[in-house]
Parts: structure tokens; C-alpha cells; sequence
């Protein structure tokens, strides 16, 4: 029995040592090349919409009420 779970304990051990291992040598493959002839912003701003319920959404514009008036204070 304690042969058993030994073996077992010992076979996951090697298993996960290999999923590493071929993690860390498939992120070293990876080579980022520049594309020379993209002409945009190498950094968009991106905006992402939230998906909110009415109530959410009424909620959210109440705050940034609150914090817009709060720093108008200062």
C-alpha cells in the first residue's frame, strides 16, 4: 500500500515537473517581431463598455456624481 501511494505521489511529481518544463521552453519559442508597416498607435486606448442593469447604471452615475463634487470641494 505505501509502495503504491509512493509510486503514485512520485508519477504526479514527474508530470507536473513536465508540464512546466514544456511551458517555460514553449514561452522561449515566442519571438515578437514589429510590424512595419502598421501606420496606428502602437498603444490604443482602448474603452470597454460595462454591462450594467437600469438600477446599476443609476447607481454608478450617483458615485461618480458624488466623487466629481467631492473633488470640485477640494
Amino acid at each position: 500500500m505505501k509502495r503504491t501511494l509512493l509510486f503514485l505521489i512520485m508519477i504526479g511529481g514527474l508530470l507536473a515537473g513536465c508540464q512546466d518544463q514544456a511551458e517555460v521552453e514553449m514561452k522561449g519559442q515566442i519571438k515578437f517581431e514589429p510590424n512595419e508597416e502598421y501606420t496606428g498607435d502602437p498603444h490604443p486606448n482602448v474603452e470597454e463598455k460595462m454591462k450594467l442593469t437600469e438600477t446599476e447604471q443609476k447607481e454608478y452615475e450617483q458615485i461618480k456624481q458624488d466623487i466629481l463634487s467631492q473633488k470640485e470641494g477640494k
